[in-house]
């Protein structure tokens, strides 16, 4: 049962991968998957690819995946970017919506992350 799974990635011969918060090894579905991608939707249907190949749902049919693994009902969760692009996001609206704001007030225990964007 292993071997067929191992067999489904393009994984280098004798190699032990134990990362686990990266790029994990491709399987070979990927590839050609993204190849389709390219070289047909994209390539051959240009912006139409955006209703014709789905691309214009894929945040709530990913959303759905989601939400099965999570227990929660379908149509609840949404794909969007990450969490520092959003946060950036609500930053420059909130401050867009008066141009006299310059200040982003924050604390020390926030995520590094979080205060590197604000």
């Amino acid at each position: 049962m292993f071997e067929k799974t191992k067999q489904a990635f393009d994984f280098p011969v004798g190699m032990i991968y134990l990362n686990g918060n990266s790029l994990g090894p491709m399987c070979h579905a990927s590839c050609a998957r993204l190849v389709d991608e390219m070289d047909n939707q994209w390539s051959k249907r240009l912006i139409g690819s955006w209703n014709e190949s789905g691309w214009y749902h894929l945040s709530q049919t990913v959303g759905d995946k989601i939400a099965a693994l999570i227990g929660a009902p379908t149509g609840s969760v949404t794909a969007v970017d990450s969490t520092s692009i959003n946060l950036y996001k609500a930053l420059h609206a909130s401050l867009s919506l008066n141009s006299k704001r310059r200040v982003i007030l924050s604390d020390k225990s926030n995520f590094p992350t979080d205060l590197y964007v604000a």
